[in-house]
């Protein structure tokens, strides 16, 4: 019996990627969250420099980029966990039936 976490040679190229990116899904949980909170401040800071200074105008773009980078990494990273469990549970359900 193979342990549930490990890929053997007969599984797929899309299996192998999805486990890949999905495996620690607390730390794509924690990425998502920490990109968040970047573009919050990015935009708070855009809002800002309407009112105060230009410059934090360009420190809020620079947020807003970052804070996409992290939240799209998180995101791939839940889904693609997400996405790996469906494709396991299918293929074990029809397993089960033949």
């Amino acid at each position: 019996m193979k342990p549930a976490n490990t890929l053997t040679t007969k599984d797929s190229l899309l299996k192998r990627v999805l486990w890949r990116l999905g495996s620690d899904p607390l730390k794509s949980w924690a990425n998502f969250k920490i990109g968040l909170m970047f573009f919050v401040c990015g935009a708070a800071l855009i809002y800002a420099g309407l009112v105060l200074w230009i410059g934090l105008q360009i420190a809020g773009i620079i947020g807003l980029v970052i804070g996409s980078g992290f939240a799209f990494v998180g995101y791939v990273g839940i889904f693609a966990n997400r996405f790996y469990h469906a494709l396991n549970r299918a293929t074990s359900v029809y397993d089960k039936e033949r």
